[in-house]
């Protein structure tokens, strides 16, 4: 059984058009409907950072849910996709080539069909082309 955290990133408070939001309500209702197929995890708590840039990692929901971690109370990340995770290439990098497995975290980008349980430890190539993209979104 997993418990879960939810991490639920929002840059912008506003959207000029509706179907590009990122809104938390959005993210969050794709979280919920991943889960209703999926009963091996379960919520523990939804970590929350609003019109947050995904550039840093100075993000107060970020910061907890790794506190979580660290204390042994979520042993899974969900995400409705990796960019909301960050937009940092090294930083996001790090946290799911590196911090996750090492504190034996599963995570899950949804939107992305990624699952870190299905695929080799070190099999992360499709996320790191992300990742460069995502930081390249921000740049551009």
């Amino acid at each position: 059984m997993y418990k879960a955290g939810l991490y639920i990133r929002v840059s912008v408070l506003e959207c000029k058009y509706e179907n590009e939001c990122q809104s938390a309500e959005n993210q969050l209702k794709i979280l919920n409907n991943y889960l209703k197929n999926n009963t091996d995890i379960t919520i523990y708590n939804t970590y929350f950072d609003l019109g947050k840039s995904g550039m840093t990692s100075q993000r107060d929901g970020l910061k907890n849910m790794l506190s979580d971690i660290y204390s042994g109370l979520i042993n899974c990340v969900l995400v409705k996709d990796v960019s909301r995770l960050g937009r940092n290439y090294t930083q996001t990098g790090n946290l799911i080539e590196k911090v996750f497995p090492f504190w034996g975290v599963r995570f899950i980008s949804v939107n992305d069909n990624y699952d870190s349980e299905k695929y080799l430890k070190y099999n992360n190539s499709l996320m790191g082309l992300k990742n460069i993209l995502n930081e390249g979104y921000v740049r551009d």
